[in-house]
């Protein structure tokens, strides 16, 4: 008898580009949701949001922004659902440690209903 396991997911890292890198960067030094929300519309392709990089500990930047309700709503609405994709799960568990120091695990799906 043979075992056979199929991937209930596949989750790509990738390498930032220097122009991701600056973007990311921006919504790290932006001080208000009004100002991340511009960020978020102002971007061209926002396949970015999906990516999972190294750099963030292997998140994206959809669950490190779901903690704001508004920046999850358009973030998986309608307006960008032609760049959902299975490469990109917004699922994937990402590490973070919260106000106590203890480390958990978490997903933007989580935090949006956490949050709304």
């Amino acid at each position: 008898m043979e075992t056979i396991f199929e991937p209930i997911y596949n989750l790509k890292i990738n390498s930032p580009l220097l122009s991701e890198l600056l973007i990311i960067e921006s919504f790290f030094e932006s001080r208000t949701t009004a100002e991340i929300l511009k960020l978020i519309r102002l971007q061209p392709n926002p396949g970015l949001f999906y990516k999972s990089f190294l750099e963030l500990d292997g998140a994206n930047l959809t669950s490190i922004l779901a903690s704001d309700s508004i920046c999850t709503e358009i973030l998986l609405g309608d307006e960008f659902s032609e760049f959902f994709s299975d490469e990109f799960p917004i699922i994937y568990k990402i590490i973070f440690t919260d106000a106590e120091g203890i480390t958990k695990y978490t997903s933007a799906i989580d935090i949006a209903v956490k949050n709304d």
